[in-house]
This record gives C-alpha cells, sequence and structure tokens, in this order.
C-alpha cells in the first residue's frame, strides 16, 4: 500500500481531485489512506490489480 500512496502518479492525481473538490491536499492524503487501508485488509481483487499496473 505504501508503494500506491507514495507513487508520483498517484499522488498527481489526488492533487488534481482535491484541487477540483476543493480540499486540503493533507486532508486528501489522509481519507485516501484510510480507504486503501481498508481495500488491502479485505484483499480485493481490484486493489491487486491496481498494485500490480502501479508496480
Amino acid at each position: 500500500m505504501e508503494e500506491l500512496i507514495n507513487d508520483k502518479r498517484f499522488l498527481d492525481n489526488l492533487r488534481l481531485i482535491s484541487n477540483n473538490l476543493n480540499i486540503e491536499f493533507d486532508d486528501a492524503v489522509k481519507e485516501a489512506r484510510i480507504y486503501l487501508e481498508e481495500m488491502y485488509t479485505d484483499q480485493h481483487p481490484i486493489v491487486r490489480s491496481i498494485g500490480v499496473r502501479l508496480a
């Protein structure tokens, strides 16, 4: 999960989203981390697929 949350493309897109939603980037990162932790805990196939594609 850390690889994804620290990925430049992921962070660039998250920055765009936070700007579009008028929320602080740091808050967007915190929220993204919460959702990613939930998905990784549940071991959803889509999360594994995203991780493989970004690797």
